[in-house]
């Protein structure tokens, strides 16, 4: 009969144990050496907080000026206030024709100015005397006189300078003046009384 062969165990079946009750060994004597690093290695990894999300800044409230420091209007004028240069041309121009067409009236308008004029009738039997003429349109009544002394009648008219023809009104009946130096026909026939005032 055949002996058995004893069976023999391979090494490293027999080291893997002992290599893990070494590793189990060295973990409690560093546990004993340093818990607190010990118990770091133990405790699992926190796990990532993520960032709160931040708030948008709030936008800076503007401020608005108050009432007495915003600027003042600009004053708008009115377009009725100024003439347009075409009406003040217009104007000029109108001047200018007057001037051509009569000169002297243009001139007398220029420098006219009013200076008393006096006139006296006698009429001793009269009952109302006044003046018409150029000056007044000849309207009767217009310009009145005065009885005065001696049944002589007075008035006095502020002309400007030039050339006006008048006649005397007695109780309605039409007279030119005795006085008067120098005398225009009339269209009835008759002749009016001229007066130059200088």
């Amino acid at each position: 009969m055949k002996t058995p062969k004893a069976s023999s165990s391979s090494p490293k079946a027999t080291q893997a144990p002992a290599k893990s009750a070494a590793t189990a060994l060295g973990q409690v004597v560093r546990g004993v050496k340093s818990p607190t690093a010990a118990m770091q290695t133990a405790a699992p990894a926190p796990a990532p907080v993520a960032p709160k999300p931040r708030a948008p800044a709030a936008k800076a409230a503007v401020s608005k000026p108050p009432e007495a420091m915003k600027p003042p209007k600009a004053a708008t004028s009115s377009p009725k206030a100024t003439r347009s240069p075409a009406k003040q041309s217009a104007t000029a121009l109108g001047q200018v024709v007057r001037l051509l067409k009569n000169p002297t009236a243009a001139m007398q308008t220029a420098t006219a100015t009013p200076a008393p004029v006096a006139l006296k009738l006698r009429a001793p039997a009269a009952k109302a005397v006044c003046v018409a003429g150029s000056f007044n349109g000849w309207q009767v009544g217009a310009t009145p006189l005065h009885p005065a002394k001696g049944g002589e009648w007075q008035g006095e008219l502020k002309l400007s300078p030039g050339r006006y023809e008048y006649l005397f009104v007695v109780d309605g009946t039409w007279l030119p003046d005795p006085a008067a130096h120098e005398a225009a026909p009339n269209p009835f026939g008759g002749w009016n009384s001229v007066l130059s005032v200088k």
